[in-house]
C-alpha cells in the first residue's frame, strides 16, 4: 500500500492546474455530445462489433483487439457509453500530456496559446462527434497521434533510447495494426525507417535489432490472443488485398461508361464482377455497391488475379484520361481541399434509427429536445455548408498545412521533424489503396497530427519570440 500510495503522490505532484485546464476543456466539450447522444454514435459496423461481442463468437472483419478492447469496456458496465467515455478519456490525456511536453514554462503566453488551440479543436464538430462514435478508426487515429508525439520525443533525445522507450514505441507499431489493418504499412515502413536510423545514430545500444525484435514478438503476441479467442477470419471481401483489386477493377465500370473496350474484354471482367452492374452503379468515392449488388467474386480474383490485372491494365492503356481522371477523382480526399456532396461522414450515424442487421436499438433519451435539435442542425449544417465543410473535414486542408509548418521548422534547423509526420503520411497513402468509401474517418489522422504540429509550432515559435 505503501508503494501505492507513494506512486500516487508522485503522480500528483507532476500534474499542475494547467495540465488540468487543457484536460479538462475536450473532456467537458465531447462528454456533453456524449451525454445528449447517448449512448454514443452507432453505425452497422459498430452494432456488429458489438453483437460479436454478445454472442462471444468473433472475426476478423474488424481486427479484434479493438473489439476485445470495447467486450473489456462493456464488462465494466454494461453500456456502448463505455466506449465513448473511454475515447473521451483517452484523447483528453494524451493531449493534455502534447501540450505539457510543449509548453514554455519561461514564457507567460504558451499556456494561452495552448488553451486557444485546445478551444479551437472542441470548436470542430468533427472531434466532438467522432470522439464519441463507435469505430476502429477512431482509437487507431487516436494511437497514430501517440506514435507521433512518441517520434517528436525521440528526435529530441536525438534517437539516443533507453530500453523502455524501445519497448513503448515497439509495443505501439504492434498495437497501430490491430487497429486497423492498413496500419500494417505504417508498421513496416516506419519499423524498417527506425532500423536505420538507430543503425547510423546509436549502434552501440543495438537498439535497431531490440525494435525488431520486440515489434515481431508483440505482433505474436497479438496473434495468440486472436486464436485464444477463436477469432474467425471473417469475410474475404474486407480483407486489404481484396478491397485493392476492387478498386482497381472499379475503373473498367468508368470505362464501361466513357471509354471504349472490345467483348472479351467485358466478357473476362465479367468473371469477376458483372460488368453491365458496374457500368451503372458503380461510383469513384463508392465501392460498397461493387460486391453488394454487382455480385464481386474475391475468390476468384484472388485465383485469377494475373489474367484480371493484364486486362484491367489493357483497358486502362486504351482509354488513359479516363482511367487517370477515374483515379483523380477517386483519390480526391488525399489532394482536393474543397469537396462538395461527394465524401461521407458520421453525420450519417448520429441519428437514432442507424441501420443494423442484428436486432440492437440503443435509444436515445435525450432525442427531440432542444439541446439534441440544436447540436444536430448545427453539426448537419457544417457538413453540407461547402466553407464549414473544408474548414472542418478536409483532410487534405490538413494535410497541406502541416507541410506548411514542416517549412518553418526547418527554416529552424528541425529537418528531422519531418519523422513526427511521415506516420500519418503513410497512413494517407494506405488509405488512398484501401479504402472502400471516401469516408472523413479514414483520413481523420491528418486533423489530429496537424493538432500535434500547431503544439509543436507554438513552442518554437514563442521560443524565438523569447
Amino acid at each position: 500500500m505503501k508503494k501505492i500510495k507513494d506512486a500516487f503522490k508522485m503522480f500528483i505532484r507532476k500534474v499542475d492546474y494547467k495540465d488540468i485546464i487543457i484536460f479538462l476543456i475536450p473532456f467537458i466539450f465531447f462528454g456533453i455530445y456524449l451525454t445528449i447522444f447517448y449512448p454514443g454514435v452507432l453505425s452497422y459496423d459498430s452494432y456488429n462489433q458489438l453483437h460479436q461481442i454478445k454472442e462471444m463468437t468473433f472475426n476478423s472483419s474488424h481486427p479484434f483487439f479493438h473489439t476485445f478492447i470495447e467486450m473489456v469496456l462493456m464488462k465494466i458496465i454494461n453500456t456502448p457509453a463505455m466506449i465513448g467515455i473511454f475515447q473521451i478519456s483517452f484523447f483528453s490525456i494524451l493531449w493534455s500530456r502534447i501540450c505539457k511536453y510543449n509548453r514554455n514554462k519561461y514564457n507567460k503566453l504558451s499556456l494561452g496559446y495552448q488553451i486557444l488551440l485546445t478551444v479551437i479543436i472542441c470548436f470542430n464538430p468533427l472531434n466532438k462527434v467522432l470522439s464519441i462514435t463507435l469505430w476502429k478508426d477512431v482509437l487507431y487515429s487516436y494511437m497514430l497521434l501517440w506514435f507521433c508525439f512518441e517520434m517528436e520525443k525521440v528526435i529530441d533525445k536525438k534517437f539516443k533510447l533507453e530500453l523502455k522507450d524501445v519497448i513503448k514505441i515497439s509495443l505501439m507499431l504492434a498495437i497501430i495494426p490491430n487497429l486497423r489493418h492498413n496500419g500494417y504499412l505504417i508498421t513496416l515502413l516506419m519499423s524498417i525507417i527506425l532500423f536505420i536510423i538507430f543503425i547510423v545514430k546509436d549502434k552501440k545500444r543495438y537498439n535497431y535489432l531490440k525494435l525488431a525484435g520486440f515489434v515481431v514478438v508483440f505482433l505474436l503476441g497479438f496473434k495468440g490472443l486472436n486464436k485464444l479467442y477463436n477469432v474467425d477470419k471473417g469475410l474475404s471481401v474486407t480483407g486489404i488485398g481484396s478491397i485493392i483489386d476492387y478498386k482497381m477493377i472499379a475503373v473498367t465500370g468508368e470505362i464501361g461508361r466513357y471509354g471504349n473496350y472490345t467483348k472479351e474484354e467485358a466478357t473476362e471482367i465479367d468473371k469477376y464482377i458483372n460488368f453491365e452492374c458496374m457500368k451503372r452503379v458503380s461510383k469513384y468515392n463508392l465501392l460498397d455497391p461493387l460486391w453488394l449488388d454487382c455480385k464481386g467474386k474475391p475468390e476468384i480474383m484472388e485465383a485469377n488475379k494475373v489474367n484480371m490485372y493484364k486486362t484491367i491494365f489493357k483497358m486502362m492503356s486504351k482509354n488513359v484520361w479516363v482511367s487517370i481522371r477515374y483515379f483523380l477523382k477517386e483519390w480526391g480526399y488525399v489532394w482536393r481541399i474543397v469537396r462538395y456532396k461527394d465524401s461521407f461522414g458520421n453525420i450519417n450515424y448520429l441519428g437514432i434509427y442507424s441501420y443494423n442487421a442484428n436486432e440492437m436499438l440503443y435509444r436515445r433519451p435525450f432525442e427531440r429536445t432542444f439541446a439534441y435539435d440544436l447540436i444536430y442542425k448545427y453539426v448537419i449544417f457544417s457538413r453540407e455548408n461547402v466553407i464549414f465543410q473544408t474548414v472542418f473535414y478536409s483532410g487534405s486542408l490538413c494535410l497541406y498545412l502541416s507541410i506548411l509548418i514542416l517549412i518553418y521548422l526547418k527554416k529552424k534547423e528541425k529537418v528531422s521533424m519531418f519523422l513526427v509526420f511521415l506516420p500519418t503520411l503513410i497512413n494517407t497513402i494506405g488509405i488512398a489503396l484501401t479504402a472502400s468509401v471516401n469516408d472523413v474517418r479514414y483520413y481523420y489522422s491528418n486533423f489530429l497530427v496537424l493538432y500535434l504540429m500547431g503544439a509543436i509550432l507554438i513552442k518554437y515559435w514563442l521560443n524565438n519570440e523569447k
